[in-house]
């Protein structure tokens, strides 16, 4: 069963402020590591999703489960085209946001998404920091990149 959330939750979610319980090692060559991230009052747990293959996503927590997760946010870099609900084909570089009614469903292209964020998605370690500062991930200063 998903976790169903209002548009102004997703929100609410999204900006409250969130560090890394643990010191994240970054993924190597196809890696995928998952971590643990907790907002500052440590009342929402989120899980953090990093690939190699340069898919990020952010997912919330279900309260009371011992592994249950709903993707929130997630940023693809060079994969698959993405067809929204409504017909329109977004390309290879896009984010999906939750969206109330439609899940993970709706994609954005990644260079249109933001003003300031998602400039350098070739880039690993920029388009990890970016992804962390759009989900207000404060603890990057303690993060390693990868080369």
């Amino acid at each position: 069963m998903s976790i169903e959330l209002t548009d102004s939750e997703f929100k609410r979610l999204i900006s409250m402020p969130k560090e890394f319980v643990s010191l994240p090692q970054m993924p190597m060559d196809v890696d995928k590591k998952t971590y643990v991230v907790h907002s500052i009052d440590r009342k929402e747990s989120f899980i953090l999703t990093a690939e190699r293959n340069v898919i990020f996503e952010l997912s919330k927590s279900k309260l009371n489960t011992s592994y249950s997760r709903e993707p929130i946010f997630r940023v693809e870099y060079n994969s698959r085209p993405h067809r929204n609900p409504d017909g329109v084909l977004i390309g290879r570089n896009h984010a999906h946001v939750y969206r109330e009614g439609y899940g993970m469903t709706w994609a954005y292209p990644l260079e249109d998404f933001n003003e300031n964020l998602f400039k350098s998605p070739q880039d690993f370690n920029i388009l990890f920091s970016d992804f962390c500062a759009y989900c207000n991930i404060t603890n990057l200063q303690f993060i390693q990149g990868v080369m």
